[in-house]
């Protein structure tokens, strides 16, 4: 059952679910997993709307991982090293002077990602709850 907490949504039972999955039928909890990044995918893609576009990397650089029990929204890659500055803010650039700084607002709830999941929550919380039905029917639990 998906419990929010704060900024983001935790599934309590997703651990066993998979695993019942996984021993049921491979191919369903493969399955299952691909729904869930869907969910993540929608929600990346929410968060990417509001990036603002000076080259496009930081905005595409926004997508859903999945690792094990758990599906992220990630920004920033080794191209985009700028990007948690970008959505979180603070000092960018020399630290020791005044030159070459950019200076950005500090949100701890961040700016693109965080806003994007609150924004979605109850999408998630369906989406998750409709995954986990229809898993469990193809499976016969």
């Amino acid at each position: 059952m998906p419990v929010t907490s704060g900024s983001g949504v935790h599934i309590t039972g997703l651990r066993e679910l998979r695993g019942a999955l996984r021993r049921a039928d491979p191919a369903v909890a493969q399955a299952f997993q691909k729904e869930l990044k869907a969910v993540g995918m929608k929600v990346a893609a929410d968060a990417r709307k509001s990036v603002p576009v000076d080259s496009g990397l930081a905005k595409a650089s926004i997508r859903a991982v999945s690792g094990g029990n758990r599906i992220f929204i990630a920004g920033g890659k080794a191209r985009v090293p700028y990007y948690g500055w970008l959505d979180f803010g603070g000092v960018l650039g020399r630290s020791g002077g005044r030159r070459n700084r950019q200076v950005r607002k500090k949100m701890q709830k961040g700016r693109f990602i965080y806003p994007a999941i609150d924004k979605n929550e109850r999408f998630i919380i369906r989406a998750a709850d409709r995954a986990f039905s229809s898993a469990k029917r193809k499976v016969g639990l």
